[in-house]
């Protein structure tokens, strides 16, 4: 599970996304070399995102923070 916001996320720099099988996920050798594993939080009953939107809002927010540095 996730510790950073993506908001909270450097994502200005050389930005890796790294995504998982729904099933298999990362594997813990993989996020334990991640500088950070992104939390997207969900408010009512969203029970995952789809791949799509998680990499799009990762996406977007990697856009916003360097437009607003």
């Amino acid at each position: 599970m996730g510790t950073v916001e993506p908001w909270n996320a450097d994502l200005t720099g050389n930005v890796l996304f790294v995504v998982g099988a729904e099933r298999e996920g990362v594997s813990q050798e993989v996020l334990d070399a991640c500088d950070d594993v992104v939390l997207l939080p969900m408010d009512g009953f969203v029970p995952s995102y789809n791949l799509q939107v998680a990499i799009s809002v990762l996406a977007v927010e990697s856009l916003r923070q360097r437009n607003d540095g």
